[in-house]
């Protein structure tokens, strides 16, 4: 039963790694969307100031083609990690399913171990009981 123990508390550090993974992913992630949110509000900045300040010399669509690229090159690096984060996701559910399959393993061994305790004093309680009626019985039938 100790191995179990120990495959239990190293399934749990697997998990515990595993989550920590998937959180990492989570925050990369947010950091691509806040990314896009700030190219987003830079660019629909920058599309007013052109728009104030007419000037032929802006070469605007240069400036648009690249906000394109990167926002092209952002979404790819968050569909990437949203399939990474699935990925890790997946390999959470599975340790998290194999160690509680180990917990339930050592909670039935430690119950069948119990119900055997019991059985077993139990056993000897009976034993006792009937060493005991045995004696004053084999009294009772004894010359005086």
């Amino acid at each position: 039963m100790k191995a179990l123990r120990t495959l239990i508390r190293v399934n749990k550090s697997k998990v515990d790694d595993k989550r920590r993974v998937v959180m990492e992913l989570e925050r990369l992630a947010q950091g691509f969307l806040d990314r896009l949110a700030q190219l987003e509000a830079e660019s629909n900045s920058e599309a007013a100031r052109v728009k104030a300040a007419f000037d032929p010399a802006i070469d605007y669509g240069a400036y648009i083609r690249s906000v394109m690229d990167r926002r092209k090159r952002l979404k790819a690096s968050l569909a990437e990690t949203e399939r990474q984060i699935a990925a890790a996701r997946e390999e959470v559910r599975l340790a998290y399913a194999e160690q509680k399959r180990f917990e339930l393993t050592l909670a039935e061994r430690e119950r069948r171990e119990a119900e055997e305790a019991e059985r077993r004093d139990q056993a000897a309680t009976d034993e006792v009981g009937l060493n005991i009626f045995r004696r004053k019985a084999g009294r009772k039938t004894a010359p005086k």
